[in-house]
């Protein structure tokens, strides 16, 4: 068992030592006495030794990956195997910090054992190669190129790529996806600072780069004379593999200087655990975050001015615990614009919408894209949410929040997936194409709309789900706690079709939801509606609704071309406003729990499916015969 202690070096950096508890207190002794006398004090660094925590014999705390351990020291004894057992550790650990190693230790063995590991500084004797030790340290705290460069593989890593792509778009300030010879000055003045003469490193960079794009015949490193990323990615790769360069050091620094001040962490990510730890709710419970008026000014503006084309916004979207690389957080949403099954572009509307939608869902997705898109370091990621109660605490009107959601019930094929599409487009109508298809995945559609009252902008979310899938989701409290109200729709054409809305609602009106009645396919129906026809069972709709504590009439909709018959009777236009004011007064349209009616409901359906099969299963004999 190894005993960890933890070394706080130059009053930042976090240097782990693992090993045999003698070995780890001689190197603590050598690191103490050495670093009074750092060699690297010319360049006004002090060394010394603030604080040293014992961690216990566990190799668990470094092997996992220690958050904030930036280095770790493995004191080896020169036993047998014992570089193979180090490597075999290493294999496992999930996230690897850069590694020395120290000791009584062949190092040139040590060297050619980890030489394809990029995390790998080098093997180091206390008597001998203390300062080097000490400078490879510095190195990793001030310029961590192994965040940037895969030596082993002679590549960006992916972090690191992003990392100077984003380096790029902050010094674009024409937005043209190429570096002017004014930004190329810009450039260059963050990482070269004080290193030398600005104007002509500008020149030798042109002529380094035209030099490059000669040797390997491309021609995309250059765009009217201007300079393009691919360009810019050459010459930081000169900069992190040319070590023997006499400004190596000055350079990588630099670079790490400037990716600073655009605000990439040492991690190579512009975020940190910090700004998820900064943006909390007091109750999870009781409340909820939503899209700010500030945040949505600077999603605005991020669509507007920081990018030549939408779809270049995610060119460096970088891959986190809960998406992937190169894609918006809503990928995995059917039905959203720049989904996987939907990658058709999306409006300036819908690209809000669509971060209102993924706020509600996990607002640590804003608080990432908000610090690769800009938001500085010191400024809070607060501003970008607003906090609002969830629907069974709100009290108030005024808490309603900026997105409602919608879930669409009701009888296979009764329309439910055409008032769907209808009210995202109100020139799209139902063909007979779309008649009996059956929803197959659970489809989210969004439906940006203005409230009459105060013309507050608000963005509606209908969910239709698979009927198989219906009643998981009714029982699912993760899923329903976000749902703001319920389309109870059933086909007026249809008389079997409102058996469905009795036989869920009393799961229905447990939830708590308010809920409103939709009748469908008014244009088959006719203009007089005093014929249309009751439904097969005792409980008529408008009984039902009446004894349920529900609106009547319901909501009358037609998909279908309007024609002058009907144009008076169809409501889908007025639908998202009726869906605003049933979310602004819920009280009023939860329904009311009624054991005789749900009782009743229950054995009517019981009867009703019986009768039916039998009816069915008449006709088909005769039919047959």
């Amino acid at each position: 068992k190894a005993t960890v202690s933890v070394l706080y070096w130059l009053s930042r950096m976090r240097v782990g030592i693992v090993g045999d508890k003698d070995a780890v207190k001689e190197v603590l002794d050598e690191l103490s006495e050495g670093l009074t006398n750092v060699v690297n004090e010319k360049n006004g660094v002090r060394g010394e030794i603030n604080v040293v925590e014992e961690a216990g014999p566990s190799e668990i705390l470094l092997c996992k990956g220690q958050k904030g351990v930036e280095a770790v020291l493995y004191c080896l004894t020169g036993k047998e195997d014992e570089l193979e057992e180090l490597k075999q550790q290493l294999s496992e650990m999930k996230k690897q910090p850069p590694f020395a190693i120290v000791g009584q230790i062949d190092l040139d063995e040590a060297d050619e054992e980890f030489s394809e590991s990029r995390f790998y500084l080098g093997g180091f004797s206390l008597d001998e190669h203390l300062d080097a030790l000490l400078w490879s340290l510095y190195h990793v705290s001030e310029a961590p190129s192994h965040v940037l460069w895969n030596r082993p593989e002679s590549t960006f890593t992916a972090v690191g790529w992003r990392a100077i792509h984003r380096l790029f778009w902050y010094h674009d300030r024409d937005v043209d996806d190429t570096l002017n010879d004014a930004e190329l000055h810009s450039f260059l003045s963050a990482v070269m600072d004080g290193v030398c003469d600005i104007s002509r490193e500008v020149e030798t960079t042109k002529a380094f780069i035209k030099e490059q794009q000669a040797d390997l015949s491309i021609d995309n490193f250059t765009s009217n004379n201007n300079l393009t990323s691919y360009a810019i990615l050459a010459l930081v790769e000169d900069w992190l593999t040319d070590t023997d360069h006499p400004d190596y050091w000055k350079r990588t620094r630099g670079l790490w200087n400037a990716l600073s001040a655009s605000g990439i962490h040492k991690s190579g990510l512009a975020w940190c655990t910090a700004d998820f730890d900064s943006v909390k709710l007091a109750d999870q419970k009781t409340d909820m975050l939503q899209l700010s008026y500030n945040g949505v000014e600077f999603l605005k503006e991020v669509y507007t001015e920081k990018f030549s084309c939408p779809s270049k916004m995610w060119q460096f979207t970088p891959a986190t615990q809960w998406t992937s690389a190169g894609e918006p957080p809503w990928a995995d949403v059917p039905g959203l614009p720049g989904s996987r099954e939907n990658p058709a572009e999306y409006t300036i509307d819908s690209f809000i919408s669509s971060w209102k939608f993924i706020t509600v869902r996990k607002y640590q997705h804003l608080i990432v894209f908000a610090r690769v898109w800009g938001l500085q370091k010191d400024e809070d990621p607060n501003m970008l949410f607003v906090k609002k109660k969830k629907r069974e605490f709100r009290k108030k009107e005024t808490e309603l929040p900026n997105i409602l959601q919608c879930l669409i019930l009701g009888s296979p094929k009764c329309g439910k997936t055409a008032v769907r599409k209808r009210l995202v487009n109100h020139e799209l109508y139902a063909t007979s194409a779309d008649q009996h298809v059956a929803t197959e995945s659970h489809s989210i559609t969004l439906v940006p709309q203005k409230s009459g009252d105060d013309n507050e902008i608000f963005d509606l979310v209908l969910h239709e789900i698979p009927d198989r899938s219906v009643p998981t989701l009714l029982n699912s409290p993760s899923f329903m706690s976000h749902i703001d109200a319920i389309l109870l729709c059933y086909d007026g054409d249809d008389v079997y079709s409102f058996s469905y809305i009795a036989e869920k609602y009393p799961t229905l009106v447990k939830l708590k939801i308010p809920m409103l009645l939709v009748m469908t396919k008014m244009d088959l129906i006719g203009d007089d509606l005093h014929n249309l026809q009751d439904q097969e069972y005792t409980v008529q709709p408008h009984e039902f609704a009446q004894k349920a504590g529900l609106c009547w009439p319901p909501a009358l909709i037609s998909c279908t071309p309007p024609s002058a018959s009907l144009k008076q009777i169809n409501d889908i236009d007025d639908l998202p406003l009726s869906l605003s004011m049933l979310c602004r007064y819920p009280e009023e349209h939860i329904g009311r729990e009624n054991s005789r009616l749900c009782c009743r409901v229950g054995k009517l359906l019981l009867l009703t499916t019986v009768l039916t099969s039998s009816v069915v299963g008449a006709v088909r004999l005769v039919k047959r015969r």
